[in-house]
């Protein structure tokens, strides 16, 4: 046997291995990014779902909305000692004030997909505005660890 014959095997595992390792490489990227896209839809699946919820029980439209608006804040760890919190809770107040309307949308099933879309572009915009406010996404805050509140009956 040649020692060409074996360089050539030799080239043609080496390539081989940087194919597969590039693809190893590409496929994580593409897993992180799937993974992130999942865990964000969750989140705000959960989050427009426990909006939705908290509204439920109201009657007036205004209430609705501040209930709504209530839930996603707390959940979210925002409260009024925040020096932003007027300005998230007005911001977030165009998606609760969307979830509101879908709600009490009655009618086709043309009208309720308008409505469903209205909620998740107003939801996209905020999310849109809180990143480039924050740098970073207010989904993310639904993971935030809250501090262990022991429960104590005296």
């Amino acid at each position: 046997m040649s020692a060409a014959l074996f360089a050539r095997l030799q080239g043609a595992a080496e390539t081989c291995e940087r194919d597969e390792a590039a693809f190893r490489r590409d496929s994580e990227t593409r897993l992180q990014a799937l993974t992130a896209l999942r865990v964000a839809a969750y989140r705000r699946w959960h989050l427009l779902r426990g909006m939705a919820a908290a509204a439920a029980g109201c009657e007036a439209a205004a209430d609705a909305e501040a209930a709504a608006l209530d839930f996603a804040l707390a959940e979210t760890g925002w409260n009024e000692d925040d020096s932003c919190y007027g300005e998230v809770r007005q911001r977030l107040g165009e998606t609760a004030a969307a979830l509101e309307a879908a709600r009490a949308a009655a009618g086709t099933m043309d009208e309720a997909s308008a409505a469903a879309d209205a909620v998740l572009a107003a939801m996209q915009d905020f999310e849109g505005w809180y990143r480039e406010r924050f740098q970073n996404a207010f989904l993310d805050r639904l993971e935030a660890e809250r501090g262990f509140l022991p429960v104590v009956d005296f």
